[in-house]
């Protein structure tokens, strides 16, 4: 057994690898214990036999992932972890690259369809997220899109945000109250969905596709080099093992500016909220041309003082949002 991997991984392996042996077994146990029920003193008894089990000590070893799905589905919640910690490195990258914090990666554990008086279906999800177990709520109008797209015990990048259970409330006249399906197909008015925490999606792709399907259609569109980060990775290898994930993966080829000064960029209040979110998605974290100098942001607040926007940055000037109005100062 390796000695790297948690001890409830090898136990479990070595139990899933015997599970037919030990079975077996056990049905000899029962098969002895009625021939000799009759028999409270048949201490002669053959029972070498019943002592011994087979074990097969050529057992593979399970996915970590793999392990506390079927603890989930077995007890019913998880004991020994969350099945999504191994790729907290790589959604914390993807947040990182993307500058998004409302892409989130999700496994579905059901998918129930949810009906509201008017007749328009939702989609009610079970899954399990690295902020924990959550509801995944599908309103109307994304409902018909999102649907064939999903599937049960399936991994998958979605963009939402977390509702707050106190504030949440259904949107596009559904009157909080619906009716929904449950496993027998029967209809039952509830409303206990609608109070549960829930995450709000709005796209969703598989995990082998990778994010980028996640921003189709935005009027500010990815930054090219943020776009080469993202495709550069094998999402597909990353699904089965997201250990093989690094961050160094399409810039190690990249041409680093000659100037590291950290500039600050300064924005004023007069700016745009489009400019702003356009701005944002030029930023990277890593230099990708001999064009990109390193800053530091602050914007102007309504009191017109200057607010320091955490972390540092690498930006193109020419690559600027037209019409944005800024100043460059030295540090």
């Amino acid at each position: 057994m390796s000695e790297f991997l948690p001890e409830y991984v090898q136990i479990r392996s070595f139990l899933a690898g015997n599970i037919d042996n030990i079975l077996e077994n056990l049905a000899a146990r029962r098969e002895h214990s009625k021939i000799n029920a009759d028999d409270l003193f048949s201490l002669d008894a053959n029972t070498s036999n019943l002592v011994n089990i087979r074990w097969n000590t050529n057992y593979p070893l399970l996915r970590k992932y793999t392990i506390l799905v079927l603890e989930k589905e077995t007890l019913g919640l998880y004991v020994s972890g969350n099945p999504l910690e191994e790729y907290a490195p790589l959604l914390n990258w993807v947040r990182e690259t993307t500058s998004r914090d409302d892409v989130f990666l999700i496994l579905i554990e059901k998918i129930k369809k949810v009906f509201t008086k008017s007749g328009t279906m939702m989609l009610a999800l079970t899954i399990t997220t690295l902020e924990g177990d959550l509801e995944g709520l599908v309103f109307p109008k994304n409902a018909l899109q999102i649907s064939p797209k999903i599937e049960e015990k399936e991994l998958f990048w979605v963009k939402g945000k977390i509702s707050d259970k106190n504030k949440h409330k259904t949107k596009n006249n559904t009157n909080d109250k619906v009716d929904k399906i449950d496993d027998s197909g029967e209809e039952t008015n509830t409303q206990e969905f609608a109070e549960l925490p829930k995450l709000i999606i709005e796209q969703v792709c598989s995990f082998e596709e990778g994010v980028l399907p996640l921003f189709d259609g935005e009027e500010y569109p990815l930054a090219q080099n943020r776009i080469q980060l993202l495709t550069a990775q094998d999402w597909a290898k990353l699904k089965h093992n997201p250990t093989a994930f690094t961050s160094k993966i399409a810039s190690n080829n990249t041409a680093l500016t000659k100037e590291t000064t950290i500039k600050i960029l300064r924005i004023p209040n007069t700016v745009t909220k489009e400019q702003l979110l356009a701005l944002k998605n030029k930023l990277a974290n890593t230099p990708t041309t001999d064009q990109d100098i390193k800053i530091k942001l602050e914007v102007q607040d309504s009191a017109n003082h200057w607010r320091k926007v955490k972390g540092e940055y690498w930006l193109n000037l020419k690559q600027l949002p037209e019409g944005l109005i800024y100043e460059l100062i030295e540090p």
